[in-house]
This record gives structure tokens, sequence and C-alpha cells, in this order.
């Protein structure tokens, strides 16, 4: 990413239809350590983003269930509104299957993206007011197809002026092909925001998936800068003692190729090959 545009995200996990207590079940949360799919897409793809993010503090969310009787398309994960690190992330993750929801369908993105955008904006003005610049990711891990695919196109259109990339990942074996929308968004003359990347095609490698993940999104910072005209901070040096810290964790190459008129990550996740 160029010097002086950072980045924070925030990140937000979507529901299948299966019982976490049910092996075989995409939310089956395992008993002896072992991730669900979920699980993994999270701490491949977090533990990229979350070297962007200076407290590395984020939002979870979950949407497409029933509280009550009553569908609910965006509600808090844990106790707290945002969680700490990886594992503040995965813990608030678990957590929400004990807070009496039922999955429920019909999977509608709006609500968050649109609750994702505004928080984006108001981060990116506040930062601007004191010197600074933020720009968002949004991180929605779905197990299936949009139920408007219309009225999300829409959506991603009214966010297009809003710093945040929306990075979607297909979680099971559902028919994502209605996804293909997304690959159009930028050819109307309107910035893209966003991408769908479909977790099994990628499920053997962590680096794999973080690194396709996030293939767009130094080109969609940087168009989103540069058409708001806002350059980038020049060279800062970080207070050591304003830095969290988390456990070491295997080394991470992100490596942005700057060789032509695109930005591309050439490089990044965990190195090793398998979870």
């Amino acid at each position: 990413m160029p010097l002086g545009y950072l980045a924070h995200t925030a990140s937000l996990i979507l529901n299948d239809l299966g019982d976490p207590r049910q092996p075989g079940t995409l939310h089956y949360l395992h008993q002896d350590g072992q991730l669900n799919d979920y699980e993994k897409a999270i701490m491949s793809i977090l533990s990229i983003l979350q070297k962007y993010d200076s407290d590395k503090k984020f939002p979870v969310l979950g949407f497409g269930a029933k509280y009550n009787g009553e569908i609910r398309h965006a509600f808090q994960c844990g106790t707290a509104s945002e969680a700490v690190g990886v594992k503040g992330v995965l813990s608030a993750y678990r957590d929400v299957f004990g807070s009496g929801l039922v999955m429920s369908r019909p999977t509608v993105f709006n609500e968050v993206i649109e609750y994702a955008a505004g928080r984006a904006e108001q981060s990116l003005d506040a930062a601007l007011a004191s010197g600074g610049q933020t720009y968002s990711i949004l991180l929605l891990l779905t197990d299936g197809c949009v139920s408007d695919i219309p009225a999300t196109a829409e959506c991603l259109k009214g966010i297009a002026d809003k710093p945040i990339s929306v990075v979607m990942v297909g979680v099971g074996s559902a028919d994502f092909s209605g996804m293909d929308f997304l690959d159009g968004m930028g050819e109307s003359g309107v910035r893209d925001v966003a991408q769908f990347v479909p977790f099994n095609d990628y499920s053997d490698s962590p680096s794999d998936l973080s690194t396709v993940t996030l293939h767009e999104v130094p080109r969609q910072l940087t168009s989103f800068f540069q058409n708001k005209g806002i350059q980038p901070l020049s060279r800062q040096v970080v207070d050591g003692s304003s830095v969290v810290e988390e456990e070491e964790e295997p080394e991470i190459d992100l490596s942005l190729d700057f060789s032509s008129d695109k930005v591309t990550v050439s490089g990044g996740g965990h190195q090793y090959k398998s979870w």
C-alpha cells in the first residue's frame, strides 16, 4: 500500500443453517482444537489485515438469524463492541452460538455493508481532522449467494465513494455462481469496491487464500484516495509504546507489485502450506 495510506478492518460473520453442535455442519465447533472453515478463513485473512491496524480492534457482527422470533440482519457477536486481535474475533464468533439466536434465511448483506461504510467514513473524517488517514476493509463470510442480487448491487454502488473495500468469502459447497455479478461492478464507471472468493478453491493453503482474497484491495484503496485528491502522508515513526503486541506468529510476506499500472498483492499469508 502507498506510504501513509493506513487501513483498519471491520470483520463480519454470516451463518449457515447448520447446528454448531452437529459434526459435518459448517459452524461445527470442534472440541479437539481443529478449526472449522469459518475459523480458518478468519485466521488466514485477519492475520494479514491486523498488521495494518494500529490497535487491532475489530467490530464483529453476524447476520441472518432469528432472535425471539424476529429475523435480524445485523447483530453484535460477543460481549464487547470490538474484539481484540484474531483470538478475540474467534472468541466472539464462538460466543454467538450461546446467545439464543437461531440461524435463518434470507441472506441479506445490505444492512451490514451500510453500517460498515458509515463507520469507515466517520473514521476517515476523524483521522483527517487530526492529520491522519484511515481506510476500512469489510470481511464478509457467507455460506450462500445473496437473496436479492439487484438490491445488493445497488447497495455496493451506493458506497462506492466511501473509504472501504468489501471482501466476500464463500464458505461451503453452495452454488455461488450468483455472485458473478460482482465481476462487472467496476464497468459502469462506479469505483469497484467488492470482491468474492470461494473458500473451497483455496482451502488447502492459507497463504493462497489470503493472497487471492486481498488481491484487489491495494488498487481499490489507491483509487479512492486519488479520486478524492488525498495525498499519502509522509513517512512516520511509530512510537513502540503505542503498538499492541500479540503472541509471535509465523513470518508474513505481503509484497506489493508496483511494476505496472495496477498495484497488486504479489505475496502474503502464513508461511506454511496447510491448516
